[in-house]
């Protein structure tokens, strides 16, 4: 059995597939964050302007500082709670054999305080045969704090490091069945 085509896993409301809202992909991993050293001005205040991690975590910072007037000064501590309210895992192993078949899983995951409509898909292409396995769970909609599982047989064709192109789409125009009744 080959793949034509792209193969796609629709969790949600039949009919036409809207147009997504916006795209995000997390690729902002530092080992360390924050460990620049700042001047403040004279009234002792500085704003610093940082960009978050893309890591689903509790950051924790604290800052001191010294003057020559009043000695060293420290912060209370503070933390700030990063996380990504929808995101996708793909599960794959570490490496294939040409020819040797292997499951490719992808978990959409949805914190989301509401349930949302989802689309995962698998592009075609020339360096692999996809063929769509069964969909570990059949509910339409994810909802809050949900997960859905889909899974491919893959069967590399080429040598190499490959590429496995797949997109993931929520859509904030269609509302799930049970968001009206929650």
């Amino acid at each position: 059995m080959s793949m034509r085509g792209s193969s796609n896993y629709v969790l949600g409301a039949s009919g036409p597939v809207p147009e997504p809202v916006t795209e995000t992909v997390r690729k902002y991993f530092p080992e360390t964050w924050i460990w620049d050293l700042v001047v403040v001005d004279s009234s002792g205040v500085a704003e610093v302007g940082v960009r978050v991690p893309d890591t689903i975590t509790e950051w924790k910072a604290g800052a001191f500082c010294l003057s020559d007037d009043t000695g060293i000064g420290l912060s209370l501590p503070t933390t700030l709670q990063a996380f990504q309210p929808f995101f996708v895992e793909l599960t794959m192993p570490y490496s294939v054999i040409r020819g040797e078949a292997f499951t490719l899983k992808a978990t959409v995951l949805n914190y989301l305080p509401n349930c949302i409509w989802v689309r995962v898909h698998l592009e075609a292409s020339p360096a692999f045969l996809a063929v769509p396995g069964e969909k570990e769970q059949d509910s339409p909609c994810i909802c809050g704090n949900g997960r859905q599982t889909v899974s491919w047989a893959v069967t590399p064709k080429k040598l190499g490091d490959g590429q496995i192109p797949k997109t993931t789409q929520s859509y904030s125009k269609i509302v799930c069945q049970w968001d009206s009744y929650i």
